[in-house]
């Protein structure tokens, strides 16, 4: 168990990659807390935890509060000890929304806005709460989900992958900033993966053609996204940070 004993957030951890995430750092030892809006998901996902023997809490947090996100921090550090892993999961993916094509729709302000609170401010907001403790105890990995679609963009995805081009932006920044203090910030940066929202969002025509566009001729499970998240969490992955790192099945290679 390389993670025995460490102290784990996953933000949007009740569901889909924050899911398989929370379960795959808890499969290594690691208490988890499960910071999440919806607080069923949040409860369910500890009570899967807690059945494998490891401490477990969930916390509703809404990641575009700071004093949501402070409250969270305090909560978690009072029950299961200083955060020295955070993965910050939590997200809004939209579905398809163009700023082109007459037949659909771009959305408005406030769409575009919460996109990038959720997806982008929730980040800085997260990591801000705990990077001064990572600091001092001059260990700490900070994991933040990014996207394909952040590196290379994605038609009728411009808003979502901005704000994930702007994680990995950060997710360089910060790494550069704590590297010394022995804090690892690294970018996970999936393509489409089989979660629930993405099922929402694909007919099983669609997703057949979309399929044919992966050299691996598959969509990404969770799984394939929690194996590299419980890498980057562990002492394996010490010299690797400020790197944004792609699971993709060689959808693309930049």
């Amino acid at each position: 168990m390389q993670l025995k004993g460490k102290v784990a957030v996953v933000t949007g951890g009740g569901r889909g990659i924050g899911l398989a995430m929370a379960l795959g750092l808890a499969e290594e030892g690691a208490h988890v807390a499960v910071a999440e809006i919806d607080e069923e998901s949040a409860e369910k996902a500890v009570a899967e935890i807690m059945k494998r023997g490891i401490k477990s809490v969930a916390v509703r947090t809404d990641v575009t509060q700071p004093a949501s996100v402070k409250a969270m921090v305090e909560r978690v550090e009072a029950e299961l000890g200083g955060i020295q892993i955070l993965v910050n999961n939590a997200a809004r993916l939209p579905g398809f929304l163009t700023f082109v094509e007459e037949k659909n729709s771009g959305g408005s302000a406030e769409l575009w806005a919460n996109i990038v609170d959720v997806c982008y401010h929730g980040v800085i907001n997260c990591t801000a709460a705990v990077i001064e403790g990572m600091v001092e105890r001059k260990y700490g990995k900070i994991i933040n989900m990014a996207s394909d679609a952040g590196k290379v963009g994605e038609p009728r995805q411009a808003v979502y992958a901005g704000a994930k081009g702007a994680i990995i932006a950060f997710t360089k920044s910060i790494a550069k900033e704590a590297g010394r203090y022995g804090v690892n910030v690294n970018a996970i940066c999936p393509s489409m993966t089989k979660t629930e929202a993405v099922r929402q969002m694909l007919s099983a025509d669609f997703e057949a053609k979309v399929v044919k566009a992966y050299p691996m001729r598959r969509l990404g499970e969770p799984q394939d996204i929690a194996n590299l998240a419980v890498f980057l969490a562990s002492d394996c992955a010490g010299w690797i940070t400020g790197q944004a790192i792609s699971v993709n099945g060689g959808y693309a290679t930049a």
